[in-house]
């Protein structure tokens, strides 16, 4: 039986057939120059892909979309906006960003399509534990190795920064430490639960705010993926799409905010729960839209922009909450299928690597924002040059402080839970 190696190593067989794109002992060099067979008769991994899967469910998953590097590589340039967006509000244009919202004001919506692109991953990663014809339901060591790699991937970070912006209240203001910034805001967001109703405003690292709801929606995945599961055509798959959509509208007109864009309580867990599961569909869905046929003239590459064209310009000009949110859905499932010209572009290293480090820079820009604050008062950001100044010494910083915590820290502290706690070794090599 065939594997893919990565190098001169190989890896475990894989099982699969033709019909799912991925190698098998009848493909080789006449059925597809991209593989070759190695010293022991297996199929190395093509050397020349830009993007380097780590682990053989990633290899599978790019074998059959190639583009799935290109939901890594919006990441950076998206998190840069946010960033953007924080450092405009740190310095208190929030209200006037809700009424003239220009280009950045309502990118709280980019949070949706990291959510999306979450449930997107995850359903892909894992989808012969949770959405394969021999899952049997809830798996108690199935749902431990899931909830240990998510931990694995997003938790070490998350104390280091805890732990730093805690060190520092302590230090500068031990006596009236403020709701935001108390002890009971610090014990719920040990256990990344501040956002589930616990804290009454966003608290120390504000942004994980969004880690705390994604936790929740992990924590809730296991029986969510049995109701996707039974969901197996294409038919029946659109209509959930669609279903959940309807759902959000009839939420946004209800709501008494009428917005989408929740950040604590129940109304961000759903919001995140219904994000994750639009993603989760939309990975179900992928593979037959390989087979689909589009007009003359139009490719993803062409879809992927429109979409991502169509999902800013209704953040400038007021375009409704659910239309917003689906114009990022559509950009996340022409991104995957892409192959041609904007797959090439966005496949390039520089841009997968700043996808990469998009977590660590999300993470820790507040604390950068923060002492920027307080260290370098005279920098008079009110100023059109200050304020540009303000901006590039925080996305400079926030980088480079994300390229030292990925390598050295989330990245070892990643394997080593992994290999500790895991304990199955096919599912340890998984890296959602």
């Amino acid at each position: 039986m065939p594997s893919v190696s990565h190098g001169s190593r190989c890896c475990a067989p894989i099982r699969r057939c033709l019909s799912s794109n991925i190698p098998c002992r009848c493909w080789g060099p006449s059925g597809n120059s991209r593989f070759r067979r190695c010293r022991t008769g297996n199929w190395r991994w093509p050397a020349g892909l830009r993007f380097t899967p780590a682990t053989l469910d990633e290899r599978c998953a790019m074998i059959r979309f190639p583009g799935l590097s290109l939901l890594t590589s919006i990441r950076g340039p998206f998190a840069f906006i946010v960033v953007y967006r924080h450092c405009l509000e740190a310095l208190g244009y929030g209200a006037s960003l809700h009424e003239n919202p220009g280009f950045i004001g309502r990118g709280e919506f980019l949070l949706d399509c990291f959510f999306i692109l979450s449930g997107f991953l995850i359903a892909m990663l894992h989808r012969e534990e949770f959405f394969s014809a021999s899952h049997r339901g809830m798996d108690a060591r199935t749902v431990r190795h899931f909830l240990v790699l998510r931990i694995a991937r997003f938790y070490p970070l998350h104390l280091v920064t805890l732990l730093v912006l805690g060190a520092a209240v302590l230090l500068v203001t031990p006596n009236t430490p403020g709701t935001s910034f108390s002890g009971e805001a610090f014990f719920w967001n040990i256990l990344l639960m501040q956002a589930w109703g616990t804290v009454p405003t966003l608290s120390f690292n504000y942004p994980a705010w969004s880690i705390s709801t994604e936790w929740f929606t992990y924590l809730l995945f296991p029986l969510l993926a049995l109701p996707l599961n039974r969901l197996n055509s294409t038919r029946s798959q659109v209509v959930a799409i669609g279903a959940l959509f309807a759902f959000m509208a009839a939420f946004v007109v209800l709501h008494p905010g009428r917005t989408w864009a929740i950040q604590l309580g129940w109304g961000a867990l759903l919001r995140n729960t219904v994000d994750f599961a639009i993603g989760c569909l939309l990975a179900r869905l992928a593979p037959a839209a390989l087979h689909w046929r589009l007009p003359r003239g139009v490719s993803w590459d062409i879809i992927a922009i429109l979409a991502m064209a169509t999902a800013f310009l209704g953040v400038r000009f007021y375009l409704p909450d659910v239309g917003v949110v689906a114009a990022f859905t559509l950009m996340i499932f022409a991104l995957v299928l892409c192959r041609g010209w904007l797959k090439r572009f966005l496949g390039q290293k520089w841009i997968v690597y700043w996808g990469d480090l998009s977590f660590s820079i999300y993470l820790i820009h507040a604390l950068v924002i923060m002492a920027v604050n307080r260290l370098v008062p005279s920098l008079n950001p009110g100023t059109a040059d200050g304020f540009l100044v303000y901006t590039v010494i925080v996305l400079a910083v926030s980088t480079a402080l994300a390229a030292v915590s990925f390598q050295f820290l989330e990245q070892p502290s990643r394997r080593w839970i992994r290999n500790t706690f895991a304990g199955n070794p096919r599912l340890v090599a998984r890296a959602a």
